[in-house]
């Protein structure tokens, strides 16, 4: 699993705190804004494409998240969303574009039309401006091991 940039992890919890989301939720966010980036990491999403959340949220569905889970995830995710409406955030600035995950252009948040939005969690969008998305491969079961990815670009905390 990835680790949030730093300097990103620090513009969200400033934003999380002036959201007034409570102290001991905000472990949780940055939990679930690290899934949503693997995610979008391990799928060849963008991140910053709002088109992405809606496969996140049926993934955190296929396994077997609460309702309310899924519902603090998207909320996780609407805060970095906001993080990157900002303009101090990947896809604002050159040097801010490295925050992004390896390999995947965050760019300025759009939806799935090319239009820049904020994100609501609430409406899917219509059939007609979404593209259709490959479904996510199937859990794996205990006794297999992940495929092999390509080495991630990121400053890795796992040893060698």
């Amino acid at each position: 699993m990835m680790a949030i940039p730093p300097d990103l992890a620090r513009l969200y919890e400033s934003l999380l705190a002036r959201k007034g989301v409570a102290v001991k939720e905000r472990p949780y966010f940055h939990k679930w804004l690290r899934y949503y980036l693997d995610f979008c990491q391990k799928y060849s999403r963008a991140p910053a494409d709002q088109g992405s959340v809606p496969a996140f949220d049926e993934k955190l569905r296929s396994k077997n998240q609460s309702e309310d889970q899924r519902q603090q995830a998207r909320r996780a995710v609407a805060v970095y969303f906001e993080v990157l409406d900002s303009g101090q955030a990947p896809g604002s600035s050159p040097a801010a574009r490295a925050l992004a995950p390896a390999g995947v252009d965050a760019g300025p948040a759009r939806n799935s039309s090319g239009e820049g939005s904020r994100f609501n969690p609430s409406p899917a969008p219509s059939a007609r401006t979404q593209a259709p998305t490959p479904s996510p491969p199937p859990p794996l079961k205990s006794h297999q091991r992940p495929a092999e990815t390509a080495p991630l670009r990121l400053r890795s905390t796992r040893p060698g």
